[in-house]
């Protein structure tokens, strides 16, 4: 977590003198920080004038022009307000103890899920597209898979399209209550964002770094109907069941050979055509990409994308046998 005097580089200084004053004064109740790489997402309760407490959620990261916050508020102001700064100057100072628990941050992000369940007029769907990208050369440098999530809604030809379904889009749309995206899935898709990237108006979450919020979220999205939908090089996308790495051993009578991975009444993976690739870190899920066919008109290879978590965690050690059998 950044210092206090780091706070100055993400809030205005009025606004975390104010927050400050607030934090000192004992009006945050609650707070629950989710660590991440890259940063961490603060969420809490803090009081105001009145006498229901504000519900306060904070993304914080570090940027080599200083520390950063992205700040959703439900007080009139919204966003980056002194509730915001309030809650990270309470777990900053120590004023607040707060909890480390993402089962914690999950069900407070989604405890407004049911009195949104009501059908809305006249809104759009939304869905998730997950794109990929395939590995390449170039420039001496070859890249891995890459998955990035992004949200879409219907367009008016019954097409899923990027315009007005930004994570940004749906941030603005939760905190003003402007637009006609379906305001369900907004909270759903709302709270992924959050979890996933504490600067995700601005980023894609990549899906092979995301931590294990991913698998109660998309629970989430389907029972809100949030479809998966495959974007760049994909033909499908499939979420199956928790999987097992396992060792399988053969012998002859010249050689023992033993080979890890995951099996599926599919096939074996990794095999030819069907790879494996760990999400997380240690491992807590896998995507299983198998070769397709492209659809007409398609250029370069396609895959169909299942994803899965794991029965526990797969260490380090653990994915090199997978990546390399002996």
């Amino acid at each position: 977590m950044p210092t206090l005097d780091a706070l100055r580089d993400a809030f205005e200084p009025t606004t975390l003198e104010r927050g400050t004053a607030y934090a000192r004064s004992g009006h945050v109740i609650r707070a629950v920080v989710q660590t991440q790489d890259d940063g961490h997402v603060v969420v809490g309760h803090v009081r105001g004038s009145g006498t229901t407490p504000y519900r306060v959620t904070v993304g914080v990261w570090a940027t080599p022009h200083g520390w950063r916050a992205d700040g959703d508020c439900t007080c009139p102001v919204g966003y980056d307000c002194k509730h915001a700064a309030a809650l990270l100057v309470a777990v900053t100072d120590g004023v607040v103890t707060p909890k480390a628990s993402w089962e914690h941050e999950l069900g407070a992000a989604l405890s407004n899920l049911e009195a949104l369940r009501a059908p809305a007029a006249a809104s759009t769907p939304l869905a998730l597209m997950v794109d990929h990208a395939t590995p390449s050369t170039a420039w001496g440098q070859t890249t891995d898979h890459a998955l990035t999530l992004r949200p879409v809604r219907l367009g008016t030809k019954g097409r899923w399209v990027k315009t007005g379904a930004s994570w940004n889009d749906l941030r603005q749309q939760r905190v003003y209550g402007t637009g006609d995206l379906d305001p369900t899935q907004v909270e759903v898709l709302s709270a992924m964002g959050t979890a996933f990237h504490p600067g995700y108006a601005h980023h894609l979450p990549h899906v092979l770094q995301l931590n294990a919020l991913l698998w109660p979220l998309l629970q989430q999205c389907a029972e809100v109907g949030i479809q998966l939908v495959p974007g760049a090089s994909l033909t499908s996308i499939t979420v199956l069941e928790p999987q097992t790495v396992v060792a399988d051993v053969t012998a002859t009578p010249s050689a023992v050979s033993l080979r890890t991975g995951i099996l599926t009444p599919e096939a074996w993976w990794p095999s030819e055509g069907h790879e494996v690739l760990f999400i997380g870190t240690p491992a807590h899920g896998v995507a299983l990409l198998r070769e397709d066919t492209p659809p007409p008109r398609a250029r370069g290879p396609h895959w169909s994308l299942s994803l899965a978590p794991l029965d526990k965690p797969v260490d380090a050690a653990t994915q090199r046998l997978v990546a390399q059998p002996l």
